[in-house]
């Protein structure tokens, strides 16, 4: 995507990203074009390509703008949150996991997007994938909670935490039930628990 700097492509863009959502909720992701986005952003199709390469691009930065998106909404949530959550870190995280699906599902078509990103993309971006957005996001609830690794593992320790909290997330909004999704995401969270009790050091009790 070529990043638009004036106010005016701002907007373009913008509308173009709507147009993509409303495609998406009326036939399906896989109805997508940069023909019939054009036509239900009322521009014309260069101005998708002026901004976009293809339809792959399309999606891929619209994936990466609702994480963007997603990510600011829980960091907002989370500094709202009461101080004592960060005590215990399986409440922090499925406090920004609360956050991270509510604002998951009053996106337009935020879930199909998120099922894109998903099967098309890969889990991280960046040498370690903690250079996202959600990786970022991760990095700051884990910051919060004051658990320290040791330095010679610590991108390992949390790239594998946050590889298992975007499965989590993924599985969790397969769950039509709101029990069991609940049940599921204590489940998983008491395993990361686990693992992250033997690998820090000085574990707040």
């Amino acid at each position: 995507m070529r990043k638009p700097t004036q106010k005016r492509s701002i907007e373009r863009v913008g509308h173009i990203f709507e147009a993509t959502r409303s495609l998406i909720l009326a036939e399906g992701i896989d109805a997508v074009t940069t023909t019939r986005v054009a036509d239900l952003a009322r521009v014309p199709v260069g101005s998708v390509y002026q901004f976009f390469v293809d339809r792959e691009d399309l999606l891929t930065s619209l994936v990466r703008a609702q994480a963007e998106t997603l990510a600011k909404a829980c960091v907002v949530a989370l500094d709202d949150c009461p101080a004592d959550v960060f005590d215990h870190w399986p409440d922090a995280m499925r406090h920004v996991m609360g956050s991270y699906l509510t604002a998951l599902e009053a996106l337009p078509a935020g879930i199909e997007v998120n099922r894109y990103q998903t099967q098309h993309m890969p889990v991280f971006e960046g040498p370690h994938g903690l250079e996202s957005p959600l990786g970022r996001l991760f990095t700051d609830v884990m910051a919060r909670t004051d658990i320290q690794f040791p330095p010679e593992r610590e991108t390992v320790i949390l790239t594998t935490l946050l590889a298992t909290v975007s499965i989590l997330v993924d599985v969790a909004l397969l769950q039509r039930v709101p029990a069991q999704r609940d049940a599921y995401i204590s489940e998983c969270l008491g395993l990361a628990e686990l693992y992250i009790e033997q690998s820090a050091v000085g574990l707040r009790t």
